[in-house]
């Protein structure tokens, strides 16, 4: 007997069991023709080939057709052989290998109840020293069963355990003496077991945190369950996130650290002390931060009350290092911080109310905080004393020995807004940093090396094993499924295929619980056949809707089961509709239904009166009003007062879920049971007849207020309308399309959807003058004003669109209809009017950062700039514009005009170029030829421009930088620089 007859016996197997392979091993094993090294390298080689299609096949959510059976047993027969052969070369690291791979096979094509995870824990914890079965075993096994049977049940361990299993990733993975422990995150202790499996052989463990404890009366209840699964793997997310991998021996002066601030602590002189610890360390290590002066005229202490709880500061250096006190130095991080805000300030030339911090008339200057957070400097103001504000712009800055000097001054040219106000709580946001991002720089720290793909890929095979393995009941099963989505997970992968599985068993099992499935969830891509069966699911109960189940049987993709599953539930729902026809008892039907699915061990029998018609009961993100015009804290009188129960609860609720994940409002219906109100005394019908009654009233009195006519609400589709413009009211305009209004499909209530607000926070106005606005935020079933920390926090997550960048689509969409628009509230820089503009776009040019367009006032050509827009309309009285404009081309001013284009050759020194570049963003697209660097380090401008009215302005501010160089065009440029000069110098002529 040779390899090659072994390799020919192997391809005539054809994946299939194989009596003749065996025994051929067997043979050759006996009479030593081929070595057991040869032999075991032989079955290696094919084992490890087969891997990924044995994975492919585990991991398909379709039962293993019998050719893939065929194959999984034949390379089954294999690792068996091979285990024997091990066994006498005593490679207990191979064996290991050998025997997770059979289990993670066994797993999925054998489906009685084996203990496949704990044999695969003890074979993590112990060496393997005997099994129970022999080559006539193997020979004869047609199917993994039997071998199965003997490697779970027969199997012999050795006593002394091994190095104890630890990986740490997204969450911590132990086996160790039997034990196997799932961890949702690193920790020393022991933490708190939420719930185990397989006879105690697998824990999930968690960390004390009360958010992460499941209670023991709640571990068989699957809704629970799946709470618990979704924060458990939020922590796993979180603690994989960052590693602290530093102690107090660590660190060592001249280090750099990230700092979290603690507090403030004065002196008896008053001077602040900030103290503060290092964030990244596993010891607490305290300390104060160094006074010294930051940049020219801003120390240390200057900073006091701009510091806020949990601001995190990074970059900071170890000082000093005496006894258990530590002295940080932030110079070097501030620096950098106050070059850059000052930069950006200067680039585009803001305007801001900076405060003044101190008045030196030693050097005969004013020291200043800006509302960017940096110190500056300006020569002494009349009038002007320390505590006050006023509005600046940079001047310079200036470097000197090492030292930075920022200089800012009153407006050069005047200003006609405020690009920054004054706010004590912001000024130094752009320089701290928050906790969560504190972590997610640490996160690049984080050292994966231990974690090796050797121990990956054994997590992998434990997570398939727990996947596949045969539970005693439904509620283990589903208990398996969310322990391997928590074990990928550990490993960053995303089970997806997992989870689905998971949230179709827990639908089952709540059907079986309940009568009822809850929340499905978002992004489960479903199999066809789960989709349909959660759908009659969710349908069941619901007598009303027997027409939407028999569509679902008369559709196809079904097999066998699922058209049982549907048509018993569907007869259900049939017999509940005709209950005094048809009489079923001891909910016979879903009893089998949950037989069907394999959840017959979590049946219960339903509750009188589980929940209404439209939910179980006020949530996070569900509110039940009963009414919108009767107060409903007074009892057993009906007290009419829109304000304080339409928007001061309704509406107030919709703002609560605009500043939270969102959620649905149900109008007339009983906020206790969920069901719609019938009596015409209460609920919608109430509301409609007293405000139809009253209309007369409410009529002048909204229209007034609105600046339009409301519906009379003698309907619910008219009631309706009437919240719709109720809503306009209340909220900003930005707003409304969060908000829909509606009635619902039976005409019994009124729904109001309401999606989270994605750029701003909401607020609640009393109308259209949007003064003294309140926020709110919802917090479990009930509706709260907002904090400030709650606002701080809302704004992390909110989306970040600028003014301009929300105008360019309604513009561009009106180019392309040729629609009129106004621009509300332009801010003109050359009239300094600001005024309302009717204009029909022609083209966004420079940038998108400018619109060129026909001016309906003025009747001719005009450009403006989106900044200068307070907000954009599209003119509806008049309909479009018929129009043969041609697009305007823009110069490097950004500046339009017809006719004839003017030479232009200009010098600039370095600081003129800056400005240009910084100024016209377009500059940096101009050919070689228009701008290039002269030998003596000047830069030359040789471009065309369309008119001298931004150029001018530019060479005004910068005359002493600029020298204008002889063109056809350049006498006629200076003259009209002599004419503006003398013009606004001596007065209009």
């Amino acid at each position: 007997m040779t390899i090659n007859t072994l390799e020919t016996i192997f391809q005539k197997a054809a994946n299939a069991p194989s009596t003749e392979l065996v025994k051929a091993l067997r043979s050759s094993y006996i009479d030593g023709s081929v070595s057991k090294l040869d032999l075991s390298g032989f079955l290696d080689r094919h084992i490890k080939e087969f891997e990924a299609e044995g994975q492919r096949i585990c991991d398909s959510q379709d039962i293993p057709t019998p050719s893939e059976k065929n194959a999984i047993t034949l390379i089954g027969q294999m690792i068996a052989s091979n285990i024997i052969l091990l066994l006498e070369m005593r490679s207990y690291e191979a064996i290991r290998t050998n025997l997770l791979t059979f289990l993670n096979y066994a797993s999925h094509v054998v489906k009685s109840s084996y203990d496949f995870v704990g044999t695969a824990v003890k074979a993590m914890s112990f060496n393997l020293s005997g099994i129970s079965y022999d080559w006539a075993t193997i020979e004869n096994a047609m199917s993994l069963d039997i071998l199965a049977h003997n490697i779970c049940n027969n199997s012999n361990f050795s006593k002394k355990t091994l190095t104890p299993f630890l990986f740490e990733g997204n969450g911590q993975v132990t086996i160790d003496n039997g034990c196997f422990s799932i961890k949702s995150s690193p920790c020393g202790d022991n933490g708190v077991t939420a719930f185990s499996l397989c006879g105690g052989a697998v824990k999930v463990v968690t960390r004390s945190a009360r958010d992460e404890r499941l209670k023991s009366s709640e571990a068989n209840d699957a809704e629970k369950l799946e709470a618990f699964a979704r924060t458990f793997m939020h922590t796993q997310e979180d603690s994989g996130r960052v590693k602290l991998p530093c102690n107090r021996q660590s660190f060592k002066p001249g280090d750099t650290v990230t700092l979290k601030y603690l507090r403030t602590e004065y002196e008896d002189d008053g001077h602040p002390v900030f103290h503060v610890e290092i964030f990244d360390s596993l010891d607490q290590i305290v300390g104060t931060i160094k006074d010294e002066e930051l940049i020219k005229g801003l120390y240390t202490e200057d900073l006091d009350g701009y510091f806020l709880e949990n601001d995190c500061i990074p970059n900071a250096v170890i000082s000093d290092i005496d006894g258990d006190h530590y002295i940080f130095s932030i110079k070097d991080s501030y620096r950098a911080f106050a070059e850059r805000q000052a930069r950006i300030d200067e680039r585009y030339n803001n305007t801001f109310k900076a405060k003044v911090i101190d008045i030196d008339t030693r050097y005969e200057r004013i020291n200043w905080m800006t509302p960017s957070g940096y110190g500056a400097l300006s020569f002494i103001l009349d009038g002007v004393k320390k505590g006050d504000t006023k509005v600046m712009s940079l001047y310079n800055i200036q470097k000197k020995n090492n030292d930075i000097y920022i200089n800012i001054c009153e407006p050069k040219y005047g200003y006609d807004h405020i690009d920054k106000e004054w706010d004590d709580n912001a000024v130094l946001e752009e320089y701290v940093i928050e906790v969560h991002d504190a972590l997610e720089a640490l996160k690049s720290k984080k050292d994966d090396n231990a974690n090796d793909e050797k121990q990956k890929n054994i997590i992998r095979t434990l997570a398939s094993i727990l996947r596949g393995n045969v539970a005693s009941g439904s509620l283990d099963a589903y208990k398996c499924l969310l322990c391997s989505s928590f074990l990928s997970l550990c490993v960053r992968d995303t089970p997806k295929l997992t989870l689905r599985d998971a949230a179709y068993l827990k639908c089952c099992i709540e059907y079986a619980q309940t009568g009822d499935i809850g929340h499905v969830g978002s992004g489960l891509d479903f199999s066809k056949e789960q989709g349909k069966i959660l759908s009659c699911l969710k349908l069941s109960g619901h007598p009303e809707k027997i027409h939407s189940l028999a569509s679902i049987i008369n559709e196809n993709g079904l097999d066998d089961l699922g058209n049982q599953v549907v048509s018993l539930v569907l007869a259900d729902s049939i017999s509940q509709k005709f209950s005094d026809e048809i009489k079923t008892t001891d909910s016979s039907l879903r009893r089998k239904i949950c037989e069907l699915l394999g959840v017959a061990d979590q049946f219960r029998e339903e509750e009188q009166a589980v929940y209404g018609k439209y939910g179980k009961g006020e949530g996070s993100c569900l509110e039940f009003k009963s009414s919108y015009v009767f107060r409903n804290d007074i009892k057993n009188e009906k007290v009419a007062d829109i304000d304080y129960q339409g928007r001061g609860q309704v509406f107030e609720a919709a703002c609560g879920f605009l500043n939270t994940d969102g959620g649905v409002i149900y109008l007339g219906v009983n906020d206790k049971t969920g069901d719609p109100i019938t009596n015409e005394e209460y609920g919608l019908k109430a509301d409609m007849k007293w405000l139809t009654d009253n209309f007369d009233t409410i009529k002048v009195i909204k229209s007034k207020k609105l600046g339009h006519a409301i519906t009379k609400p003698d309907s619910i589709d008219h009631m309706v309308l009437f919240l719709n413009a109720e809503k306009e009211l209340y909220f900003k305009e930005s707003l409304l399309n969060n908000i829909t209004i509606e009635a619902t499909e039976d005409q019994d209530a009124i729904r109001i959807s309401v999606t989270p607000s994605r750029f701003e926070i909401a607020y609640l106005y009393k109308d259209k003058e949007r003064i003294e606005g309140i926020a709110y935020k919802r917090d479990g079933n009930t509706t709260k004003p907002m904090t400030h920390h709650d606002m701080e926090q809302r704004m992390m997550t909110l989306m970040d669109i600028s003014k301009p960048a929300r105008f360019i689509v309604k513009i561009q969409d009106a180019i392309n209809k040729k629609n009129r628009l106004i621009f509300h509230r332009y801010s003109s820089g050359n009239s300094g009017v600001i005024r309302d503009r009717h204009v029909v776009p022609v083209n966004l040019f420079y940038n998108n950062e400018n619109v060129y367009c026909w001016d309906l006032d003025e009747c001719r050509m005009k450009q403006f700039r989106l900044s200068r827009i307070e907000s954009i309309d599209v003119d509806e009285t008049n309909g479009t514009y018929t129009h043969s404009f041609e697009p305007g081309k823009a110069d490097v001013f950004r500046w339009i005009m017809s006719g004839k284009p003017k030479h232009l050759k200009i010098r600039m020194e370095v600081g003129a170029l800056n400005h240009l570049l910084e100024e016209y963003s377009n500059a940096k697209n101009l050919p070689k030829e228009e701008l290039y660097e002269e030998p003596s380090g000047k830069w030359i401008l040789d471009t065309h421009i369309q008119g001298f009215g931004a150029i001018r302005r530019f060479y005004l501010g910068l005359a002493d930088k600029i020298e204008i160089i002889d063109t056809e065009d350049s006498d006629e440029f200076k003259a009209e620089i002599a004419r503006f000069v003398k013009e606004n110098l001596d007065g209009k002529p």
